[in-house]
């Protein structure tokens, strides 16, 4: 009935490799995107509802899209994983070349954690992340529980991460299991 993390996971992994082809990809869209509870075709759907506002369900889904649209740059950046090809850890970097930040989005498809090691030519002063994911990989949001599948903000304080804000910065994170992350380096 609902979209799960696992589903918010793979449709995550499509649309990086769109912003990592961005002269190929021009637009992306979801479908189907709203389905009323009380009378519907098709499911799953990104957002169900009923007459009842509160009672709207943002899925999964929906909480990726949010991220992904709300954490966007204006160029794409090269960026090379030290530890390998793709898989499982899944990456696209940008950045805004009007305020200088530069987005990191990572996905890590794996049960377990794996480290990241970013280097940056741009100096950084800050870092500050969020992150869509749940105690289990089939964790949804429904009617009685909407908040099971949200975007939380990353305390990195508590992590196993370090970074060096010199002329090249350097960042190093362990991404937490079945996670969708949206990093911020903020550069100006």
């Amino acid at each position: 009935m609902y979209p799960r993390l696992l589903s918010a996971i793979a449709e995550g992994v499509y649309l990086l490799a769109a912003e990592r082809n961005p002269n190929t990809v021009k637009m992306t869209s979801y479908a189907p995107s709203l389905m009323n509870r009380d009378w519907y075709n098709w499911t799953p759907d990104m957002i169900s509802f009923e007459a009842l506002q509160t009672a709207t369900v943002r899925s999964a889904s929906y909480w990726l899209q949010w991220l992904f649209s709300h954490y966007r740059g204006t160029q794409t950046l090269p960026i090379t994983a030290s530890g390998g090809q793709i898989n499982p850890l899944y990456w696209v970097a940008t950045i805004d070349e009007q305020s200088g930040t530069i987005y990191v989005k990572v996905i890590n498809t794996l049960n377990d954690t794996v480290p990241l090691n970013l280097q940056f030519t741009q100096q950084y002063h800050s870092v500050n992340g969020t992150i869509l994911t749940a105690p289990d990989l089939n964790s949804y949001n429904y009617i009685n529980n909407m908040t099971v599948v949200t975007p939380q903000p990353i305390d990195f304080s508590g992590s196993n991460s370090s970074s060096s804000y010199g002329t090249q910065g350097t960042f190093q994170w362990d991404v937490p299991k079945f996670s969708v992350n949206v990093l911020q380096f903020n550069c100006q």
